[in-house]
């Protein structure tokens, strides 16, 4: 990696955006055992699929853009591929 600051701050996002998938996780598992709104249950149950989508999404333009593999891809040499 040439560029040390741009590893760290995608790492950061990374952690970041792991901690608010799991924050959601959380209220979504809060509403489901106090037996929350069914609508609401949904509701969030969609979100939290929608944003560990769009998070995986988003980190994976982010190192392509950045040109570096993501943290679970193997690293390949230039004559590999």
């Amino acid at each position: 990696m040439k560029d040390p600051g741009l590893k760290q701050a995608l790492s950061d996002v990374a952690e970041a955006l792991d901690k608010v998938n799991k924050a959601f996780e959380s209220h979504l598992q809060g509403l489901q055992q106090t037996g929350g709104d069914p609508s609401m249950i949904r509701q969030t149950n969609e979100a939290v699929s929608s944003l560990r989508d769009s998070a995986a999404m988003y980190l994976a333009w982010a190192h392509h853009y950045a040109g570096m593999p993501q943290p679970d891809e193997p690293i390949t040499s230039a004559d590999e591929v």
